[in-house]
């Protein structure tokens, strides 16, 4: 997916969309680090 500088819409969306597989990763780990019975 391309990012369009002058386009605030698109780019709100790819930053969002980082700022969600971030969140999920670090949410992820510290689940995971915290619990010994992990289902994945």
């Amino acid at each position: 997916m391309k990012i369009n500088k002058d386009d605030p819409i698109s780019k709100g969306d790819a930053m969002e969309e980082l700022y969600i597989q971030e969140l999920t990763k670090d949410l992820f780990f510290r689940y995971y680090n915290g619990n010994t019975n992990v289902f994945l």
